[in-house]
């Protein structure tokens, strides 16, 4: 069984994302399939679940001698929605400044943490001095 982490968004929210991508690409729902916009042909168009070699939804006609598939991302580039990936060295200055909040936050935690224990044990001090 595979693990996800808690950045991979819901399974079946990537499955209602492709459908309607695939629909905006011209692909009508029929049943449990898509009649396919490329070739014309009705209900050949399948959708893929993530599976041990991709962690993502995908499509795929079946009918031969049509090579329409992929998956959100291909759908997106296609319909002209895709957005650009940013440049490295943008990419690494973003992915810096958030390592460098995220170490602030959980300093900043740290702090918090321990002026709320140290008043804790003030407090419990104090009641066992009066005789609470």
């Amino acid at each position: 069984m595979r693990e996800h982490s808690f950045n991979r968004p819901d399974p079946l929210e990537g499955r209602a994302e492709l459908e309607s991508l695939l629909k905006q690409a011209g692909a009508i729902l029929r049943g449990a399939r898509f009649d396919c916009p490329k070739c014309e042909s009705k209900r050949s168009v399948n959708i893929l679940p993530p599976n041990a070699r991709f962690d993502y939804w995908g499509f795929y006609c079946h009918k031969d001698g049509c090579e329409w598939r992929g998956n959100a991302r291909t759908l997106q580039k296609e319909l002209g929605m895709a957005q650009e990936p940013l440049p490295r060295e943008e990419w690494l200055k973003r992915r810096r400044e958030h390592e460098h909040l995220t170490g602030r936050i959980s300093e900043r935690k740290r702090e918090l943490d321990d002026q709320i224990s140290a008043r804790e044990r003030q407090d419990r001090g104090m009641s066992m001095k009066h005789g609470r």
